[in-house]
């Protein structure tokens, strides 16, 4: 995630040789990170050109970790399908066959999407058994069926929460709930713009959020219209523009949630081990998070993944988005389990485009 601007600035921080003593080792550069993953937005492929220099050298400078353990080992003990699929994208040549990557009759697959639900695999794809001219599920059709059996439940879930003023956000046994209902599910897009982006999919999902908490169930979600947007008990927000002054940055999420003692809704983000809450009109630029790019998801874990895969790839623009370290990044976001939604014919174009960046130094 580091572009070579910043890597350089970094890198001429350093002391120079005149100013070492003879003998020390005064500081030690240690990066850490996946190479395999998406580079940074901006140029350069730092990390991974950083290795492809480093591994040739004489000495032993790159330590690797052989083992995941972000992925645990599945109920009957086996390696989790997250772990193997990742391993089988990185595999990939057009002349390798027997890779799992490919979505066919074996690829297993499911009809469901629900919380909390057990799927014979930690991969699969879901189908749409119900249209008879496709068995994948349009954009719309994703969206209300994500609205209806996985955001509309878990906002109904953190609307039930008796919060009586905001000493509760520091007792231990809440802040664990709230961490653990940040990191449940997440669903990832490739596209930031355009139709299947995040900005069209993120739209239809709060126009189903007004029809439902503004003109339909209004329960205990006390939602408002504010000069930014809808707010509503259970929105997830996602920082967009850093803010150093209260240790708000871009990447973070948080829920919004009201205290009984003052009745007003207020952003509750994870700072440092602790909950602090924001008033909604005082936030940094901002933005729902029911749906992420995979680019702002980097550095990010969620028990559950979903992908949301387009129909179709019609622009080049858009067809060098979609490459091998885009899918590989999404899927390595999940500790329990990923759900592949689209068209799988988007999925195997995918992994068949690599996305080579030359970052041009050597050390």
């Amino acid at each position: 995630m580091v572009d070579l601007d910043l890597m350089l600035s970094l890198w001429n921080s350093i002391p120079k040789n005149e100013t070492i003593q003879e003998g020390t080792i005064p500081f030690r550069f240690i990066l850490i990170g996946d190479p395999h993953q998406l580079p940074s937005v901006e140029k350069g492929a730092v990390l991974s050109d950083f290795l492809s220099v480093l591994e040739s050298k004489r000495f032993h400078f790159v330590s690797k970790l052989e083992e995941s353990n972000r992925q645990q080992p599945n109920t009957n003990g086996e390696v989790s399908k997250i772990v193997t699929l990742a391993e089988e994208i990185l595999k990939y040549s057009p002349e390798n066959l027997n890779l799992g990557t490919k979505i066919d009759e074996s690829f297993p697959k499911t009809n469901q999407i629900k919380e909390n639900i057990l799927y014979k695999s930690e991969v699969v794809w879901l189908q749409n058994i119900e249209s008879s001219t496709s068995d994948y599920f349009s954009r719309d059709e994703l969206v209300e069926k994500l609205w209806k059996e996985i955001f509309y439940p878990q906002i109904d879930r953190i609307s039930s929460w008796k919060i009586q003023d905001s000493f509760c956000f520091d007792k231990p046994d809440f802040i664990q709930k709230f961490q653990e209902e940040l990191k449940r599910f997440r669903c990832l897009t490739i596209f930031r713009s355009g139709y299947w982006g995040v900005d069209a999919i993120q739209t239809k999902i709060m126009n189903l959020a007004a029809q439902n908490l503004f003109f339909g169930k209004g329960g205990n979600f006390f939602a408002k219209r504010l000069s930014k947007g809808i707010y509503f008990v259970g929105l997830p927000i996602l920082i967009t523009r850093n803010d150093k002054s209260r240790k708000l940055f871009n990447g973070d999420i948080g829920i919004v949630l009201k205290t009984e003692s003052t009745g007003e809704l207020r952003a509750v983000f994870p700072i440092e081990g602790k909950l602090f809450q924001f008033a909604l009109d005082t936030l940094p630029e901002h933005e729902p998070a029911f749906v992420m790019s995979v680019h702002k998801s980097q550095g990010s874990e969620y028990d559950t993944i979903l992908i949301y895969l387009p129909d179709s790839i019609e622009e080049e623009k858009s067809n060098g988005l979609l490459n091998r370290q885009v899918l590989y990044t999404a899927i390595t976001r999940a500790k329990k389990q990923v759900i592949l939604a689209g068209n799988p014919q988007t999925w195997e174009i995918g992994i068949a485009n690599f996305q080579n960046r030359n970052t041009g130094f050597r050390i």
